[in-house]
């Protein structure tokens, strides 16, 4: 399991305008604070870091089901050896789990930080199809 806590008040508000009627769920909201370079920035530093952590944990399961005679759990055996599996990597990815909790901190917790995780849950549920994190992404 891993912890990722991010403090994002040194990222500037949404326009005042936006923020009198709305939360970080509100789209018109979201556009208007992710049109900062410096949210753009800081959104993909996490982004690779979540990814990171993913990639991670897959090399790490992946590490400890290969040979060496050590011990391997029979679900991640039964898994790699399937003859209905493409490949054993394909098969150890169904099996693959990582616990990551997320904390995005900034003052109120209703514009900023709720924007913000918004659009990382976005960018990350569209890019489990893509070419990085594909072979590991599952929602």
């Amino acid at each position: 399991m891993s912890d990722l806590a991010y403090n994002i008040r040194h990222l500037p508000n949404p326009p005042r305008y936006l923020r009198a009627n709305s939360t970080g769920l509100s789209r018109s909201l979201r556009k208007g604070f992710l049109r900062n370079d410096n949210v753009e920035a800081f959104l993909l530093k996490v982004q690779d870091e979540l990814l990171g952590v993913i990639e991670e944990g897959y090399d790490q399961l992946l590490h400890s089901t290969q040979g060496n005679g050590t011990q391997q759990e029979p679900g991640v055996v039964d898994a790699l050896h399937s003859k209905n599996a493409e490949s054993s990597e394909d098969a150890t990815v169904e099996d693959f789990d990582v616990d990551i909790f997320v904390t995005i901190c900034c003052e109120e917790g209703c514009h900023r930080s709720v924007a913000f995780i918004e659009e990382l849950a976005r960018r990350l549920a569209v890019s489990k199809h893509g070419d990085r994190p594909s072979r590991y992404w599952k929602c």
